[in-house]
């Protein structure tokens, strides 16, 4: 009984050795990809989804204010202070939006990237079909690590300058809240 152990293992391992495997530049590139997708999720994993939301949650009540409730006469810097607080609008749109489908298809792209290395390190791909796999991998990354630049950035500049207007932006929806009681 050991012996057909013995033999079945032999024969296991000779199959393993003798099936698809890619070169080791395929290899390293294949390593890289995984490290740079790993990293754009990083990059939306660091962002505390939860104050983004409520960032957005709290600019949507203050401009829904601002647009329909403000009854006080306005000097012409505090319009043009309200304009451009309000012109944050899109921005924050997007980014409250996108936030979610991005990290998701995120998570996707990195289980592909998982699920290759894995069938690479179980021999089912050979070079070839590495080659097909690795292009399409590429070019989900390439929009990935696109789609992550334009959303860091437009949550980075939305966020400061929603943290920098926003005192100013209280006070003068509690002075208009204030004279309209009075």
């Amino acid at each position: 009984m050991k012996n057909y152990a013995s033999i079945g293992l032999v024969i296991l391992l000779f199959t393993a050795s003798c099936g698809p495997k890619i070169n080791e530049k395929q290899q390293e590139s294949l390593n890289e990809l995984t490290l740079k997708v790993d990293s754009s999720l990083a990059i939306l994993t660091a962002i505390d989804s939860a104050e983004m939301m409520q960032m957005g949650s709290d600019f949507e009540q203050m401009k829904i204010f601002l647009l329909n409730d403000i009854k006080d006469t306005l000097s012409p810097a505090t319009v043009f202070y309200l304009d451009s607080f309000l012109n944050l609008n899109k921005p924050m749109a997007f980014i409250t939006s996108k936030y979610s489908p991005l990290k998701q298809e995120g998570l996707i792209i990195q289980q592909q990237m998982k699920d290759l290395k894995q069938d690479v390190e179980n021999r089912l791909v050979d070079e070839e079909q590495f080659e097909k796999y690795y292009t399409l991998e590429k070019e989900n990354y390439s929009k990935l690590h696109e789609a992550v630049g334009q959303f860091n950035n437009a949550y980075n500049v939305s966020r400061r300058r929603y943290t920098n207007m926003k005192p100013k932006i209280d006070s003068i929806i509690s002075a208009s809240k204030s004279s309209t009681f009075d």
